[in-house]
């Protein structure tokens, strides 16, 4: 991210904090906007609240293992308990190859993330639900009500379509439509059964 660059953080979930920390660690200026009234809330609902947070078996990613293979080879499953363990969070593996803080309590993890991003000084802001994000000459403009926000370089996490009422409402998708990428077909990835007995 390169030392005193502007990063700007769109989504305050996993991916979000996570990100957040790693730019920060590489020395970037980094603002992280959320816009539920705190951040991580659907980590405190993965795992039956208790978080599994990978798992170590086989890679088994119906309708896309190639393209799952090539973005899950630059982050292996020893690279993600290196960086939890970094932020202080003990794991510990389970039937059928998960993986969960060894607390069993999905908010040992956000608790760790929301410290990480304190230690490494990113700025969060909660309530900034942000409507456009344009490129400009010298990065990104990104707008929430009535405050910009300019950075040098924007990271988009703000997560699917899954859980409207936890954050994850699909509102970002027109975020970068609008800058130009390409949106699939969206497609449940778990979803209940219903029979008639």
């Amino acid at each position: 991210m390169g030392k005193g660059r502007r990063v700007l953080v769109i989504g305050g979930g996993a991916a979000g904090l996570t990100a957040a920390i790693c730019a920060a660690r590489q020395g970037a200026r980094v603002t992280l906007l959320e816009k539920m009234d705190r951040v991580g809330k659907k980590i405190l609902a993965t795992g039956n609240g208790r978080c599994n947070l990978l798992n170590t078996g086989p890679l088994c990613y119906p309708g896309g293992e190639a393209f799952a293979k090539a973005v899950l080879s630059h982050t292996d499953v020893k690279r993600v308990a290196a960086f939890f363990g970094s932020l202080g969070l003990s794991l510990r593996e389970e039937e059928e190859h998960r993986v969960y803080p060894a607390s069993g309590i999905a908010s040992s993890v956000l608790d760790v993330l929301r410290l990480g991003c304190d230690r490494h000084g990113v700025q969060t802001i909660c309530g900034a639900v942000v409507t456009r994000l344009e490129k400009i000459q010298s990065g990104f403009t990104a707008y929430a009500r009535e405050t910009r926000y300019e950075a040098d370089a924007v990271i988009v996490a703000g997560g699917g379509k899954a859980s409207p009422k936890l954050g994850s409402d699909g509102s970002t998708y027109r975020l970068l439509t609008s800058l130009g990428h390409g949106l699939v077909t969206l497609r449940p990835a778990l979803t209940q059964i219903r029979t008639e007995t």
